[in-house]
């Protein structure tokens, strides 16, 4: 009788073994490969020019001109066009359009055109230095060409950007729209033009 209950209470174990599920670690179906679960915590592969967290902006400001221009600092606008570079973590590709004007303080006996439209285009390469909650700061650097039109004592030509965008996120459109100052200074090796840029971005 004593083996007959040792035996009806060993197959009741067996019998709760088997109706109970098995634990995490022992349900190989329950576990994903180490290397599956890492990839769905970093999220699907980002493309390198990654448009879908592209941004659209535009802004005004001043020009300040080098003092061989001669010339006092001017009204400015511009719009600008970032592209995140997924391969590159914080890096970004950014082109801009820049318009302001220049009036020179000189002898306007000794010179017909003195005063006319600049125009500027820029493009190069940006990193977020730092990107918090509610402010990001982004160093940039590139290459410019500016054309002074028909400005007497004027060159058009390349020269380097180097520039910073301070940025804050609009609170109720988080990392959606958000509102910035960027100086950027344009140089040529001699003479240069830094634009002071308070403006707005719209990520699409």
């Amino acid at each position: 009788m004593l083996i007959g209950l040792v035996a009806a209470l060993g197959l009741s174990a067996g019998l709760v073994d088997d109706l109970l599920p098995r634990t995490l670690g022992e349900d190989p179906a329950a576990v994903e490969p180490q290397s599956r679960a890492q990839s769905r915590r970093a999220g699907p592969a980002r493309p390198f020019f990654d448009f879908e967290r592209a941004e659209l902006g535009g802004w005004i400001g001043i020009a300040q001109f080098s003092g061989e221009f001669e010339a006092d600092p001017e009204f400015a606008a511009g719009v600008i066009f970032r592209v995140p570079l997924g391969k590159l973590g914080a890096a970004g590709l950014w082109a801009e359009l820049l318009f302001t004007a220049i009036d020179r303080d000189l002898d306007d006996t000794l010179y017909d055109e003195l005063d006319g439209a600049v125009i500027a285009l820029a493009a190069g390469l940006d990193y977020g230095l730092v990107d918090g909650e509610s402010f990001y700061v982004r160093p940039q650097v590139g290459f410019s060409f500016v054309s002074f039109g028909d400005v007497e004592g004027t060159d058009d030509g390349l020269g380097v950007v180097l520039g910073a965008v301070f940025g804050t996120y609009v609170v109720k459109l988080r990392q959606t729209v958000t509102f910035s100052y960027n100086p950027q200074l344009f140089y040529d090796g001699e003479d240069w033009v830094l634009f002071h840029a308070v403006g707005f971005n719209v990520r699409f």
